[in-house]
């Protein structure tokens, strides 16, 4: 009975330390998304925390009192860690790059599909955002992405204007050379 009584508790020392390890996240997190699970094994999570380790982001299952104890310290909006937000098993994705996007598709692509996982809230770039939101984050192409697209629709007019002034040129060469060749012919 002692040692059932013992492990429902978690000494002082150790709870300060581990209220310290998420403050250190959160603090340099970029942006911050909670998540629920449910029955999900731990090798699926095991391969997430992989591939967002390239993405400079971390994977975290969270203590919910724990975790409210460390953004009140931050000074976070309440609503990320109201009882609402912070109620069953709360894991959390911790973005520490300003493009959040890779680590935020890598996340979706793992688990799309998948109803044992709930979106609870997001903070990203100073803002809170619902589940459905954080999803719709992920449709939207990654920075590279964009910049690639941007390149793409800046060089088309040029490449366009390029053709349509050699075209001309081109075939105003070949024109007089036709009619050289038909008076030299003559």
């Amino acid at each position: 009975m002692k040692l059932k009584f013992r492990l429902q508790h978690i000494p002082r020392e150790l709870r300060a330390k581990r209220v310290q390890n998420i403050d250190v996240d959160l603090k340099s997190a970029k942006s911050i998304i909670l998540f629920k699970s449910t029955g999900i094994p731990h090798t699926q999570f095991e391969q997430l925390r992989a591939t967002l380790d390239t993405h400079s982001a971390k994977l975290r299952f969270l203590k919910n009192t724990l975790f409210k104890i460390a953004a009140k310290g931050r000074k976070l909006p309440e609503g990320i860690y109201n009882d609402q937000v912070l109620f069953g098993p709360t894991g959390a994705i911790i973005i520490y790059s300003d493009d959040f996007i890779p680590a935020l598709k890598a996340f979706v692509e793992a688990f799309k599909g998948d109803e044992r996982i709930e979106y609870k809230i997001g903070y990203i770039e100073d803002t809170l955002y619902e589940g459905e939101k954080i999803i719709a984050f992920a449709k939207i192409p990654t920075r590279d992405q964009l910049i690639a697209q941007l390149a793409m629709v800046l060089k088309n007019p040029l490449m366009r204007l390029h053709r349509a002034l050699t075209f001309d040129t081109t075939r105003l060469v070949r024109g007089l050379q036709q009619i050289a060749e038909k008076k030299s012919t003559s």
